[in-house]
């Protein structure tokens, strides 16, 4: 019996220390930090993305070579990842959890469903679906909801703070230590930060009806992991010392052992192999090892029609993400995509982890809403006003785990075209109203510049001279945007990234 409670507290220190290293490559999703560690560990892990992005694209991803390592675990323990490694699952567990009311008994179906009709839209060359999963719904909620609302607190509590003489030392050093590195450079305001929040708290609610909720009727990974449990080595046995006292199966996590009628067995595909229940058996008939039968009852397979049902959902789902948008979003606007993010497999390599967008130093980086098409739901877009692509910055494809965007030596990323950047005549202050300024030509970060000042001709407004006005070289201009967010023109810059304007291009009369 000691030795079972000892496995227990093996499986807690498990799931803090798998908890604590997602964490940590989380804050080490950095500019800075970024290089030798593999911060994309937990999604390069992660089979069921894998499956979903290798079926999207047609082609075998290196990058998820290391998944393999979970399904031979899970081959021989089952359910082993969702109970002892899987950071969200141990959040959801730690947030507590108990029965509630009663749900229908088929409610886990609704995980193969969402699993089937995943792969249904991943055969259009879609991973609209992918946001789902639960590595990339933990990633999202830190990096593009709870980081950005701890950055706003801490900025605003920092500004309060330094009215005091006696700790602008200390804040100093605190904003050198943190910014960058646990805190993002720039204030980042994600527009769907709020829908990201209610998402993860909603699966936190729903740990309140029922412990693990999530992992029992939705997690897409833990059907397809259920699934492959099946034929799992090692899983729970039951011998003939059982009192039937029911204590087994009140208290497992995902209902995954059956009633008296059925011996109290249980569903290998349910099973997080938590071990719960061989420490609680008040007379030691509950063991893990190797069954009797490959194939023990189950508490619930998806039925032939339910699959095939949801496949069609998936694909008739990404449909409506067809044709592909193109260079300009589906509704016309311009979509600007990270550098290395040009290739046509682009939309069925992306997973919506949302790596890239927390790496992005100037938090320029943004989940696309309906401007890139359904197809593109929740893939990074750059939008320019809010955050410019940094001229000696590569992260995006250094941490990008599906390569969806391509890793790039640093000089041959500095020369990708993201858009060419075009001057509103009617809203520089040059142009309109003769007033001296040159923003755009100082800031722009291409050696022989892509913006030149045209030397003042002809009368200004005042009778005086006309002033040096901008005016773009277009051959040399990659698109980075840092003109675009630096333009000081209040509201919408006069000068745009993806646009065209009248009278762009021709020179002073």
């Amino acid at each position: 019996m000691r030795r079972k409670h000892r496995l227990c507290w093996l499986r807690r220190a498990s799931q803090l220390l798998a908890l604590a290293l997602f964490l940590y490559l989380f804050f080490a999703t950095a500019f800075w930090y970024i290089g030798n560690i593999p911060v994309n560990a937990f999604f390069r892990l992660d089979p069921w993305v894998g499956l979903l992005a290798m079926v999207a694209s047609r082609q075998l991803i290196a990058s998820f070579a290391w998944a393999v390592l979970v399904l031979v675990l899970t081959l021989a323990f089952g359910r082993a990842w969702c109970g002892w490694l899987c950071p969200l699952g141990t959040t959801i567990e730690l947030s507590g959890g108990q029965s509630r009311g009663r749900l229908p008994g088929r409610l886990w179906a609704l995980k193969y469903v969402v699993a089937a009709g995943a792969l249904g839209t991943a055969a259009l060359a879609s991973l609209s679906l992918a946001l789902l999963d639960p590595i990339t719904v933990l990633f999202r909620a830190l990096a593009l909801s709870l980081l950005p609302a701890l950055d706003w607190a801490l900025t605003r509590l920092e500004s309060l703070l330094f009215q005091v003489g006696a700790l602008q030392g200390a804040l100093v050093a605190f904003e050198e230590m943190t910014r960058g590195r646990i805190i993002p450079y720039g204030e980042a305001s994600f527009r769907l930060g709020l829908s990201f929040f209610i998402f993860f708290v909603g699966i936190l609610f729903l740990n309140q009806m029922r412990p693990r909720f999530w992992c029992r009727y939705i997690c897409p990974l833990g059907a397809f992991l259920g699934l492959t449990s099946k034929v799992a080595v090692v899983r729970r046995r039951v011998d003939e010392r059982c009192i039937d006292c029911g204590r087994c199966q009140r208290m497992c996590p995902t209902a995954a052992i059956a009633g008296k009628e059925a011996d109290f067995k249980s569903d290998a595909a349910e099973c997080i192999m938590c071990l719960e229940c061989e420490a609680l058996c008040p007379v030691q008939a509950i063991s893990f090892g190797v069954p009797g039968s490959m194939w023990p009852d189950a508490l619930y397979s998806p039925s032939r029609r339910l699959v095939l049902g949801s496949l069609v959902g998936g694909v008739l789902w990404g449909l409506l993400g067809k044709p592909k948008p193109s260079q300009g979003g589906s509704l016309g606007l311009p979509v600007i995509r990270p550098p290395g993010a040009q290739g046509a497999d682009f939309l069925g390599r992306c997973i919506r982890c949302g790596e890239c967008m927390k790496v992005c130093p100037t938090a320029g980086l943004r989940p696309a809403l309906l401007e890139a098409g359904l197809e593109g739901f929740w893939t990074p877009v750059l939008v320019p006003r809010l955050g410019y692509c940094e001229y000696a910055c590569n992260s995006c494809g250094l941490v990008c785990p599906s390569g969806a965007i391509r890793t790039l030596p640093l000089a041959v990323k500095q020369e990708v075209v993201l858009g060419k950047a075009s001057i509103d005549r009617t809203r520089c202050v040059a142009w309109a109203d003769n007033t001296p300024c040159g923003v755009c030509e100082e800031v722009c970060p291409i050696p022989d510049k892509a913006i030149r000042l045209q030397a003042g001709q002809g009368r200004g407004g005042g009778g005086g001279g006309r002033v040096p006005r901008p005016v773009m070289i277009e051959e040399r201009c990659i698109g980075c945007g840092l003109c675009e967010y630096k333009c000081p023109v209040e509201g919408e810059s006069a000068i745009r990234v993806g646009i065209r304007f009248p009278g762009e291009g021709e020179e002073e009369d």
